[in-house]
């Protein structure tokens, strides 16, 4: 595919290109006759992430088909490119950024929840150790929600 080639060329992946490639996987999906359009998400970080929705199946026995299909599109059109313009150096850089923005509402969710953090730890530390705490279940709490970081 072109666009990842280029993407090797020149070290990322410019939205407008996953913007491309969300929209003909939507024309891929509405072609195999599924009700799809294209929508967009924008991360609190900032990083926009190209994307779709698609209607529920009428008919229960008719999911399988669809998420094949659904699959078949993805994985054709816009499955590696977004991968690559969510984990490019720049939109870890926003996300890392981001988190280091909440580090006092991670830092005092985590320890409102008895996880000791060290005083030097920066937002990402801390995003890692709210993130290790939902891995591992130490707790039923979701600190990365609560300082509103998307994903993580």
């Amino acid at each position: 595919m072109r666009a990842l080639e280029a993407a090797t060329e020149t070290g990322g992946v410019p939205v407008e290109v996953a913007r491309e490639a969300a929209r003909r996987t939507v024309a891929c999906m509405t072609a195999a006759g599924l009700d799809a359009e294209y929508s967009e998400q924008s991360l609190a970080g900032g990083l926009v992430v190209p994307g779709y929705l698609v209607a529920s199946a009428d008919d229960d026995g008719a999911d399988a088909a669809r998420d094949a299909t659904i699959d078949e599109c993805v994985t054709r059109e816009s499955l590696w490119i977004n991968k690559v313009l969510q984990l490019q150096p720049t939109s870890i850089q926003q996300k890392e950024d981001y988190a280091n923005q909440q580090e006092s509402v991670l830092r005092a969710c985590l320890e409102e929840h008895g996880i000791r953090t060290d005083p030097d730890a920066s937002g990402v530390d801390l995003a890692n150790m709210a993130a290790e705490a939902l891995r591992d279940g130490s707790g039923a709490f979701d600190c990365l929600h609560e300082a509103g970081i998307d994903t993580w």
